[in-house]
């Protein structure tokens, strides 16, 4: 994502600190008790100054840090003192000029320059001059760099959020692609099993299936379900399972129906289920217990622990996975318990 260039930024607050000064040197000219043409002229004089001042910084950013203005802090202080140096140049110049006019009764001098600069003369009047030149140049300056950092700022929370948008869509994508060939394999092995031996059970395997694969592979832009729908998907998993192992895999589903609504990470109660039964021995004798309740807003998906000695293909990128995605949607972490007895995974339920 490229950073836009904040040209017109600078241009318009440019433009309103000219104005702002011109009504300032304005006002405090009329408080002297000076003639309004004078007034009008060192205002705008004054205007314009700032004005030039503002173009010729403008000019030095646009120079050396428009390809690249995100690296700005490098170029900096070659701005100021090269800005700095044109501006001192630029005032020395319209001094010249406005002699040079004076000789030649073009301007009446008491309509441009102060008392002090019709008085001075020698070191002190170009001290006079260089002076008031730097500390303008020093003014617009801090006001440009004020503007480039805040707008460097702001798009760059922008890219983030950019950024973390197509991260999460490309978890989903990568997530929707865990439905991993094992797992299709043992399903289409169960299949043909509970068709030779129960032609119901094979029907309703089949569906159960079908229902998952289509929520599995759904284009779910968003990264988000309500609870209801991951409960389902949930459940058809479970079923499934059910089906495969019988007595050896038991489940429960405690989720009031106010909580059905609910906003949860697409993908996320079926991983941990997927998990619980992957990571465990299911036999008969020391039956799999797997618990999705909600308590309070919180949802929780807890397993007995009897830990298979080795698990094959586990990358152990799951639970981080939903973390993330989590993080990402509500801002907050989700829990994680083993006491050893007992694995639990919580989260909050986001409201509607």
């Amino acid at each position: 994502m490229r950073i836009r260039f904040p040209l017109k930024e600078l241009i318009r607050y440019s433009l309103v600190l000219s104005l702002s000064i011109m009504v300032f040197v304005a006002i405090m000219t009329y408080s002297q008790e000076l003639d309004l043409l004078s007034g009008i002229s060192r205002a705008t004089l004054s205007g314009a100054v700032l004005l030039v001042t503002c173009a010729v910084s403008i000019l030095l950013i646009v120079l050396f840090e428009k390809r690249n203005f995100t690296d700005s802090a490098r170029h900096t202080h070659l701005r100021l003192f090269l800005g700095s140096l044109i501006n001192v140049l630029f005032m020395f110049g319209y001094h010249f000029f406005r002699l040079w006019a004076e000789k030649y009764g073009l301007i009446p001098s008491a309509l441009y320059v102060s008392e002090e600069m019709q008085v001075l003369e020698g070191w002190q009047l170009y001290l006079l001059i260089i002076i008031p030149a730097l500390m303008v140049y020093g003014l617009v300056h801090l006001l440009h760099n004020f503007i480039l950092l805040n707008h460097l700022k702001t798009q760059t929370e922008l890219e983030v959020s950019h950024l973390r948008s197509v991260n999460a869509e490309t978890t989903n994508q990568l997530l929707r692609q865990q439905v991993q060939p094992h797992f299709l394999f043992n399903a289409l092995t169960v299949l043909k099993s509970l068709i030779r031996k129960d032609g119901k059970t094979a029907e309703a395997y089949l569906l159960r299936l079908s229902d998952f694969l289509r929520i599995s592979f759904s284009q779910n832009k968003k990264g988000i379900a309500t609870v209801r729908e991951e409960v389902k998907l949930c459940r058809d998993y479970l079923e499934m399972q059910k089906m495969r192992f019988g007595d050896a895999l038991e489940y429960t589903f405690d989720v009031p129906d106010s909580y059905q609504d609910g906003i949860l990470p697409f993908f996320s109660l079926q991983p941990l289920a997927e998990n619980a039964v992957k990571h465990n021995e299911l036999t008969d004798e020391r039956p799999l217990h797997i618990r999705i309740t909600v308590h309070d807003g919180v949802i929780k998906v807890e397993n007995n622990l009897q830990r298979k000695a080795s698990v094959e293909g586990s990358t152990g990128n799951g639970l981080s996975n939903l973390s993330e995605r989590y993080k990402l949607l509500s801002g907050n972490n989700i829990h994680i318990v083993d006491d050893g007895v007992s694995f639990s995974v919580a989260f909050n339920i986001i409201p509607v």
